[in-house]
């Protein structure tokens, strides 16, 4: 048997000159998190995708292949390489489901993968890749994103790590994760150490500043499934 897919993850990290708290930072995980990779725990789907891109290696030949251990950017893998991959991937790509009921769960153990793990997951919609980014579906909760948004549409999002969050688009739709809540609303980056949060109904919910310091997870808005049917309409009848 080769080396394992642990040993390869610190391997590959230490050539890249990251520490394991960087690597964690890139991730979007928790510390602990990555020593238990490295420990031999196998990352789940998402997070192996990420490896993948930030380690610039094919992990797959660590779980398909015990006798492949070559650079993805030295060899590429192949179509048959590929299709062999997906043959033995049990499931699709899943996304785990934040519910409304879900939410204060998330709150409390959002950095952790066992409680993650436990939610619902759903497929990606057609078109989209899930290599190299981290997905969410969220459940909207609340009125203070109409007429865009209603309460219970669904909406996907893919996680924005740490370090980039200085880049964020102003005015551009995000799930934001604090220390107590969920909120779900446009950006304005006032400074390094401010943000104005962004209602569509601001007569609900007026704008307000948040500390980045108090921000857990930043997670951008990608696509939406409308939950709530157009109101009927009633027309005059002409025929």
């Amino acid at each position: 048997m080769g080396t394992s897919l642990s040993d390869t993850i610190k391997e590959r990290r230490l050539a890249l000159g990251l520490t394991q708290s960087e690597l964690a930072d890139k991730l979007g995980i928790t510390l602990r998190q990555v020593q238990r990779y490295e420990n031999g725990m196998l990352p789940p789907h998402d997070k192996l995708q990420l490896l993948n891109s930030i380690l610039n290696y094919d992990l797959h030949s660590e779980i398909y292949d015990e006798n492949s251990h070559t650079e993805a950017s030295e060899k590429p893998l192949s179509f048959l390489e590929k299709r062999r991959i997906k043959k033995n991937e049990h499931n699709p790509y899943l996304a785990p489901f934040v519910t409304i009921k879900a939410q204060a769960g998330y709150v409390k153990a959002y950095d952790q993968t066992i409680y993650v793990d436990t939610l619902e997951q759903y497929a990606l919609p057609p078109g989209v890749n899930p290599q190299g980014a981290i997905w969410r579906y969220w459940e909207v909760e609340g009125d203070s994103m109409e007429p865009e948004f209603h309460s219970g549409d669904i909406i996907l999002t893919s996680q924005v790590p740490h370090i980039d969050w200085e880049n964020l688009r102003n005015f551009y739709l995000y799930i934001i994760v604090t220390e107590d809540k969920i909120l779900f609303k446009r950006i304005f980056c006032k400074n390094a150490q401010l943000w104005v949060l962004i209602s569509v109904n601001e007569t609900v919910a007026p704008q307000q500043l948040i500390s980045v310091d108090q921000v857990k997870e930043v997670w951008v808005y990608r696509r939406s499934i409308v939950n709530k049917a157009p109101t009927s309409k009633m027309y005059e009848i002409k025929v």
